[in-house]
Parts: structure tokens; sequence; C-alpha cells
């Protein structure tokens, strides 16, 4: 089977990330061909003004135009464009995404906290010793740019999570 190309641009309130992978179906095997990782201060805007500022704006469509272009170098067709949720809390959430639409093509979509913890507790899954990490018992602490959880593990399970 014919491997494929994939890329995932991550909207976070700290940074912007992109990775670019080749999945290889036949040996099961997913190889990441490209990462790449720029700060941006959308949590104190946010938190400050309760808005994303216009520079920030400019700022986040230029990296973003930059990403769209290294993704487009590659011939990568499927484009994964998530933002985190705490990005909702921006009055201007709506503009500021239609703006990325317009400029890059773009479609983002945000996810719930529930997806969010969904997909880091499946990467953490995937690692390598995982199991026996919580076979007897493991805290595991998510610090996020807008928030932060617990998840304790026992016996192979989660007990609880706050």
């Amino acid at each position: 089977m014919k491997s494929k190309l994939y890329a995932s641009i991550y909207v976070g309130t700290y940074e912007v990330s992109l990775r670019m992978f080749e999945i290889q179906p036949a040996k099961e095997k997913l190889r990441v061909l490209s990462e790449l990782r720029m700060p941006i201060q959308l949590a104190r805007d946010i938190h400050r003004y309760g808005r994303i500022t216009e520079e920030n704006s400019d700022l986040l469509l230029s990296i973003l135009s930059d990403m769209k272009r290294q993704v487009d170098g590659y011939r990568i067709e499927h484009v994964d464009f998530r933002a985190g949720f705490a990005l909702r809390r921006a009055e201007n959430y709506l503009f500021v995404f239609d703006r990325i639409r317009q400029r890059t093509g773009l479609e983002v979509s945000v996810l719930s906290n529930s997806e969010h913890r969904f997909y880091i507790y499946e990467a953490l899954a995937s690692s390598r010793g995982f199991e026996k990490m919580i076979s007897e018992s493991a805290l595991m602490v998510d610090v996020g740019g807008a928030s932060l959880q617990f998840t304790l593990f026992a016996h192979g399970k989660i007990v609880t999570t706050q």
C-alpha cells in the first residue's frame, strides 16, 4: 500500500505548531517529516483585552501563511487544522478564524476541552511503556495555557480526572 502524507496544524494559547507526517499503512508506521513551532501570546490578549489584538491576529496570519506554504511544498492534500478551546473566549475569535480561512484557505475546527483531553490520552496510551506505567498507579498532570487537569490511574484504569 502506498504511503500518504498528512499535516496537522494546532493553534494554542501560547504557540502555533505544524507537524507533517508520512503514513506507511503496510508497516503501520507514522514518520515525522517536519515539525515547526512558533510562539504567540494569544492567552495574554484574551486575558487582558477579552479579544485577540490586531497585532497578534496579523502575526497569526503570517505564521499560518508560512506553514501553509510548507504544507503546499510537500504537496500534502489533507491538513487537520485545530485550535484550542480557550480561543473561543476571545470575543473576536470568529472574525480571526474567518480571516484565516480567507487568507490561507484553512478551515479551523475548535476542540472542546474533552476532545483535547482525549487526543492527549490517545497519544499517551500509544507511547511505549504506558501500560506498565499505569499498571499499579500513576498521576498524569496536563498543564495547558488555560487549564490544568489531573488524572489518577490505578491498576491500569482511570480512577478520576479533575
